[in-house]
């Protein structure tokens, strides 16, 4: 048998009330830090989540600016165009326009059809074709595409396909004087002078220094431009 002294028995009851106090402590402790939790954040899987909608919604407004901005610039070069002094001012600005049209589209796209226009007149013909073939199939909206696979079939002498493809392009870009002055000179060499003239009229409302202007003119018709 184990006896215990008053001096013991004083201790015992005065370690008993603070072993409770830490008992209380630490429960205490585990509810604030449970009750914090939440103040930490939401699972990481959520904020990627959020993050990756974020730089969606970044990289779409940057789309939608890009097209304003290619919009306006568009808009101003043809103005300039429809208003130029002189023959040699309005070929500095169809340049700007024709690069304004090979730029619209992506990297790869724009690099397939600028590859074809540099081997279409080399034995690589088939090859150049192929190339705007896919550029199309890539990015189905690149009027420069379908315009320059238009330029092929007539060069092949296939004016049907090429018309077709003219047609596509003047869907996608109604003020195309290139595809319009194209067209007209299939319909001339087709033999219909007068759809050829109303095609020309179209086109000269928009470019009035196209150089196929002068096949308004009866006297010039099969002449060089």
């Amino acid at each position: 048998m184990t006896f215990i002294s008053k001096s013991q028995t004083h201790q015992a009851h005065k370690t008993k009330p603070t072993l409770l106090k830490k008992l209380r402590h630490l429960k205490l402790c585990s509810l604030s830090i449970c009750l914090a939790l939440p103040l930490i954040g939401p699972p990481v899987s959520i904020v990627k989540a959020e993050q990756a909608s974020e730089q969606q919604q970044s990289q779409k407004s940057k789309k939608t600016s890009h097209h304003l901005q290619q919009a306006k610039k568009r808009k101003q070069l043809f103005m300039k165009l429809k208003h130029a002094a002189s023959e040699a001012e309005a070929r500095q600005i169809e340049y700007d326009i024709w690069q304004h049209w090979l730029r619209d589209t992506d990297i790869t796209s724009r690099t397939l059809v600028m590859d074809a226009m540099e081997i279409r007149s080399t034995p690589h013909f088939d090859h150049a074709m192929e190339l705007l073939n896919t550029a199309i199939k890539r990015t189905p909206d690149y009027a420069e595409a379908w315009n320059q696979r238009a330029f092929m079939h007539f060069l092949n002498n296939d004016y049907a396909a090429s018309l077709k493809d003219i047609e596509k392009a003047l869907a996608l870009e109604p003020k195309h004087f290139g595809a319009l002055a194209g067209k007209a000179r299939i319909l001339m060499k087709q033999g219909r002078y007068s759809d050829m003239q109303a095609v020309l009229k179209m086109a000269l409302e928009i470019h009035p220094w196209l150089k196929e202007r002068k096949l308004l003119n009866p006297e010039n018709l099969g002449q060089p431009l």
